[in-house]
């Protein structure tokens, strides 16, 4: 039962599902009081599922996410207020053990992302979306115990990210896991209940405070509450319009009228109607009826905004054959639907979606003054990456060798000439170790350093050859075709290009020099007319301009 902004009235609004009729209702509110309900378009299948809510398409409008239980498809209802104006299937899911449980943007790249639970293996994923199409999938903690189910998600210390709300189907504990972008960071019990018909459905903010509230419906009496919370603490419960026909089910929250608020998306599980409440608040404003599904097993799994028209969007997922598909809303009429990639392991369950970055927050290693350029390779040969970084201030270039999980021990210092800037690695001797070279730009002492790797992550002392004046950067390729390593640099101050041919021994011939543009910084080799040699290719700073010197070995 999810719920989330469709009136576009600053207000959180449910969405209720009969899943006996097939319709659907969205109420919308005026704080926890129903102000009008409206229904929206009926779904008579019973396999489609409203499993979320979620602004797809960026227009402010909350969306409506499906799934079908018997074929695994998953659809996006693109909504305008509480009518359909278009549909999107998203890639199907085939296997039911997956299921969509909740939507949000956990990498903060603005897409609605979502999540799954693999009800067999207990297995958790997010799915980070590039609009209604998949770009990547992350697995996360996993939590065997069948019991705990991810309920929902929210923000719920504040950090920017989307947490996750998890309900244990036995004892009736509650938790939230705080994440730190797709990774657990912390877990946190709040207030239990141990009534098992009451069921977390949703979360929202209702009160405006900026703190995500929990959004409870009680599967026999028909009633409705929201918890109003202080972060991951209860502060006050409030019930709201209640219905008493279980057939509805509220399946996610949204922003479905252009508000701020969070509106209710209901789906009916017998007629497969689909309906979103417009909330004032925690109070019912007006419900109203969207497209139906009258299959059974798509199912309403999550909502977000899949499109970037700040329209909540919705996410099915077929619970028969995997496919998933994203609704684009208009408000709350359907747009369009757009399958996205299809998970066949019906295990697998979309829970919920929220805000998770890619990356963990930054681990910083101590280097030399002023650090400057970097490369990355296997410098003693055990298969882990290791790290190397100029000091301009030091003149130095710091090793660093990675352990494999991440982290880097204390760096070690070799000592290059005068302003060191760029750094390339390279076997330059054919030993079949890692060697380093280096650009030195620094008191009329214009170089390139080479300092031959031992193998062991340790280094030979450097060997200097003289370049044009203010060299920056610096790569490594065969320029005349013999089979041994060469450099080419970039030669800020005389605006030319540098080539070094190599030995083969570790050693380079002098310099060549190549007229350029203006303040030539970057360079790239590449082969740009097809003739198996490799050219090169010139950013030049000063001029605005790119220079292309070709090979004519």
């Amino acid at each position: 039962m999810p719920s989330n902004n469709v009136s576009l009235n600053l207000q959180q609004d449910l969405v209720f599902r009969n899943p006996l009729s097939g319709q659907n209702a969205i109420w919308l509110m005026h704080g926890t009081t129903l102000d009008v309900g409206r229904y929206t378009t009926p779904v008579p299948d019973a396999n489609w599922s409203l499993v979320g809510t979620g602004d797809f398409n960026g227009d402010f409008n909350s969306d409506l996410v499906w799934r079908n239980k018997a074929t695994g498809q998953n659809g996006i209802w693109l909504m305008h207020d509480t009518t359909l104006a278009s549909s999107i299937y998203t890639t199907p899911v085939a296997d039911l053990n997956w299921q969509i449980v909740g939507t949000g943007d956990f990498n903060n790249d603005g897409n609605s992302d979502l999540v799954w639970r693999n009800k067999a293996t207990g297995q958790n994923g997010i799915w980070l979306m590039n609009g209604t199409t998949l770009a990547t999938g992350v697995y996360t903690t996993p939590v065997a115990d069948q019991n705990w189910q991810i309920v929902s998600t929210g923000d719920f210390n504040k950090d920017g990210n989307s947490d996750l709300v998890w309900r244990n189907q036995a004892t009736g504990q509650n938790g939230i896991w705080l994440m730190n972008g797709t990774t657990l960071a912390t877990g946190v019990y709040t207030t239990p209940v141990a009534d098992q018909n009451w069921q977390i459905v949703s979360t929202g903010d209702f009160n405006k405070d900026g703190n995500s509230d929990l959004v409870w419906r009680n599967q026999a009496t028909g009633q409705n509450g929201i918890w109003l919370m202080n972060g991951t603490t209860l502060a006050t419960g409030v019930y709201t319009t209640p219905v008493a026909d279980q057939n509805w089910q509220i399946v996610s929250t949204g922003n479905f009228n252009y508000g701020f608020g969070c509106d209710l998306v209901w789906r009916n599980g017998a007629t497969g109607e689909n309906a979103i409440w417009l909330m004032s608040g925690t109070s019912l404003a007006s419900g109203v009826y969207t497209n139906a599904v009258q299959n059974p097993n798509w199912h309403i799994q999550a909502v977000g905004d899949f499109n970037h028209d700040s329209n909540s969007d919705l996410v099915w997922r077929n619970g028969a054959t995997g496919e998933n598909v994203i609704w684009l809303m208009n408000g709350t009429s359907l747009s369009s639907g757009v399958y996205t990639t299809p998970v066949g392991d019906l295990n697998w369950q979309i829970v919920g979606s929220g805000s998770f970055s890619l990356f963990a927050p930054a681990v910083n290693y101590a280097a030399g003054n002023f650090p400057y350029g970097l490369n990355a390779s296997d410098f003693n040969g055990d298969g882990k990456l290791d790290v190397a970084v100029t000091n301009r201030s030091t003149d130095t270039v710091s090793v660093l060798l990675g352990n494999g999980n991440g982290t880097f021990p204390t760096a070690v210092d070799y000592f290059v000439g005068n302003n060191p800037r760029g750094v390339i690695t390279g076997d330059f001797n054919g030993d079949a170790k890692t060697d380093l070279a280096v650009t030195n730009g620094g008191y009329a002492r214009d170089q390139v350093s080479v300092l031959l790797g031992n193998g062991n992550g340790t280094f030979q002392t450097a060997a200097s050859y003289a370049v044009g004046s203010l060299p920056l950067d610096i790569t490594a390729g065969d320029l005349n075709g013999d089979g041994k390593l060469d450099l080419a640099v970039t030669n800020a101050s005389s605006g030319t290009v540098s080539v070094l041919l190599g030995k083969g021994n570790g050693t380079f011939q002098t310099a060549l020099n190549y007229t350029v543009g203006k303040d030539p910084l970057g360079l790239s080799v590449g082969d740009f007319n097809g003739d198996t040699q490799l050219d090169l290719v010139v950013a030049n700073n000063g001029s605005n301009t790119i220079s292309v010197l070709l090979n004519q070995a």
